[in-house]
């Protein structure tokens, strides 16, 4: 009843659905607020009427639990606590027959809400009919590192922790941390306002754990890496072991979200078990350089990858002579860590100032601070050292980077309930709903280049695809890199410089038909994409392409796949997803009005994150190279690969294997 409203509403007066869903929205925040305050009021009066429910019903396994956990409780209680205060911010599970992260996942109201999951499970979830599962990992680490949590070796290492504190009342929140150690450290403090000073030594004067105190005053300019570097490498390059830390809290739904900041925390400092391990595995394993727990659960699939960083990474690439390998990469994702000053000596041993960083404000993504964190494991790397990692609901240590990949690992039909779900579902073309047979774009490129080579019109077909390209390339130069570009425009302007056999747009047909030609349906998005289209659901092409809407048509239509309801294509339009231009456009015609749209790409900037930012809900599938990464499979192809053997040897596994773009479930 309430769907066919709301369809109705969606046509006939979508101003009053919107004022409805807002209505719908307080009522249910005002009720969890409600939940909260009763669920809170119990937990400080230590409920044990919910531990013995808990146990009763099989949802909380004492010897689960601990056999999870880096820290061994002596009873019920104490390991009862300590799951109801993680499992607000962690995905750790209370047993096997209770899966935290994917009732946190599916409940994302209790989530905002602060309360903790199995907690509101057994006083309101259960009542209201929500749905439980038993634990079923997307991903666990293929190996770990063995810890003696009994060995205390770690205590003859000269060890510092350096805090950056911008929220004042980080200053306590940190200090109660400290409890954790089980060693002395010296502790290196830079605030945000100088009237903060005093209470810092106040406040880090009274812990027991912290041998000297330094604390300075540092400018709004690098976020957290500028005061590490500016204030304290010189000093911190000389010990043994440095943590850094530093505040973090986002300030949206209603009340203080700090769940990102509360899962780094307690997996750098907070835990006391993982902190011995930290500790004892940096002391008895020469090669780790740098620790960092696995990224946040609830962060996006794809968010351990380059996005729009690279450019801004050039300097330090080139001066530290690294290379880069892959888009998906494992970093500490909020740049919080734990590191030997060895592995990062050119970091430590360069002479910072402020200025060496860009001013405030930042954009959300792009900038040389969101290079640096990615950088930093690509340079312990390059020192000759490993990172390691915790992954908090297997209470592993691993060297196992394969966690990046985690969310990946999941059925298609998950993606395929979220654009039922949706009023409007989007589709990209390339590598999405088709691709290439030998996976190289430009193989169409190199055909056309052995046509005009055999002809005796360019000197080589590699050539050819060069100069093919940087007609392109100038093509959209010459309009300051701003709306797009058509083929027949590219021959256009490639005939100035190569006696072609045909007038442009005979030309531009012929590289078109060469591609045709190798462009192959992927079988399990085209279905999905079919029954959207055949149940009535809107649905939307959208590519960045210097094709014609014509010819995607034909492409379409090549591969088997129903007309949608609308196509937008950059060469006609002249609005680009990877610009953001075309999402903006868009979202003005549904996401502003209420509208819900659900789009799903390969490409991680124009297809996830860039709509993402506009308010759409962006499906993030694996390309066919990602995916061969994903699986660490050996070989591969460079995307500027133009030797036709390569191609073809190692194109059509690439793109085999990629025909699924998700990893195995």
């Amino acid at each position: 009843m309430e769907k066919k409203l709301k369809d109705y509403l969606r046509k006939r007066n979508p101003q009053a659905l919107r004022f409805l869903v807002k209505v719908k929205q307080q009522w249910r925040k005002k009720k969890l607020q409600q939940q909260f305050k009763a669920i809170q009021v119990r937990s400080d009066a230590g409920d044990a009427a919910l531990l013995d429910k808990a146990t009763h019903d099989c949802l909380f396994d004492f010897e689960w639990y601990n056999s999870r956990s880096l820290h061994q409780f002596g009873d019920a209680s104490s390991a009862f606590a300590d799951y109801c205060r993680k499992s607000q911010y962690s995905n750790v599970s209370p047993s096997a027959k209770f899966d935290t992260e994917d009732y946190m996942r599916r409940n994302l109201d209790v989530y905002f809400s602060g309360i903790g999951a199995l907690e509101h499970y057994l006083y309101a979830g259960q009542k209201e009919g929500r749905e439980i599962h038993s634990v079923k990992p997307l991903w666990q680490p293929s190996q770990s590192l063995p810890i003696d949590l009994a060995d205390n070796s770690y205590k003859n290492m000269q060890i510092a922790l350096c805090l950056h504190i911008y929220y004042k009342d980080f200053i306590g929140r940190f200090a109660t941390l400290l409890k954790s150690l089980p060693i002395k450290v010296d502790i290196y403090v830079s605030v945000a306002h100088p009237t903060w000073v005093e209470e810092v030594h106040s406040v880090f004067g009274r812990c027991p754990e912290a041998r000297e105190i330094h604390c300075a005053v540092s400018t709004n300019r690098g976020r957290n890496f500028g005061p590490l570097l500016v204030e304290f490498s010189e000093r911190l390059k000389h010990y043994d072991l440095v943590g850094h830390l530093h505040s973090k809290k986002s300030l949206y739904s209603g009340r203080e979200q700090t769940q990102w900041s509360d899962y780094l925390n307690e997996y750098l400092l907070g835990d006391a078990g993982v902190i011995r391990g930290i500790l004892q595995l940096f002391a008895h394993n020469d090669d780790l350089g740098m620790f960092f727990p696995t990224s946040y659960w609830l962060m996006p699939s794809w968010v351990n990858h380059w996005t729009m960083n690279k450019q801004a990474a050039r300097h330090y690439l080139e001066k530290w002579n690294i290379a880069l390998e892959e888009d998906f990469l494992a970093y500490p994702v909020g740049g919080m860590f734990w590191a030997r000053p060895a592995a990062l000596q050119q970091l430590f041993d360069q002479a910072w100032s402020y200025s060496d960083f860009p001013e405030e404000p930042l954009a959300n993504d792009g900038s040389e601070l969101h290079a640096l964190e990615r950088l930093l494991p690509l340079l312990v790397k390059h020192n000759g050292y490993k990172p390691f990692f915790y992954h908090p609901p297997t209470g592993q240590f691993t060297l196992d980077k394969g966690y990046i990949y985690t969310q990946y690992h999941q059925p298609l039909s998950e993606y395929a309930n979220q654009l039922h779900n949706a009023d409007i579902a989007s589709f990209d073309l390339f590598d999405t709903l088709l691709q290439r047979r030998y996976y190289q774009p430009d193989y169409a490129k190199l055909k056309v280049g052995q046509l005009l080579f055999g002809a005796g019109i360019v000197p080589s077909a590699q050539q050819f695809v060069k100069e093919r390209n940087q007609a392109e390339f100038e093509c959209r130069q010459s309009r300051q890199f701003s709306g797009d570009v058509g083929l027949v425009e590219v021959y256009q302007h490639l005939a100035a410089t190569i006696d072609l056999p045909a007038e442009p747009d005979a030309m531009a047909e012929l590289e078109f038909e060469m591609d045709l030609e190798e462009c192959q349906p992927k079988e399990e998005v085209l279905a999905l994409f079919n029954s959207l289209i055949e149940g009535g659901k809107k649905v939307l092409l959208i590519s960045d392409t210097y094709y014609s809407a014509a010819q995607i048509e034909r492409l379409l239509y090549h591969i088997g796949a129903r007309h949608p309801d609308q196509i937008w294509v950059s060469s006609e339009n002249g609005l680009r997803k990877d610009n953001g231009s075309l999402w903006r456009e868009l979202a003005g015609k549904t996401v502003d009005k209420g509208i819900k749209v659900a789009h799903i790409g390969d490409n991680v900037v124009a297809d996830a994150q860039i709509p993402g930012d506009f308010g759409f809900q962006s499906l993030h599938i694996l390309n066919p190279i990602d995916k061969w990464q994903a699986m660490g499979l050996p070989g591969g192809l460079a995307h500027d690969e133009m030797q036709e053997p390569e191609i073809k040897k190692w194109g059509r596994l690439i793109c085999a294997n990629g025909r699924y773009p998700l990893l195995k479930y």
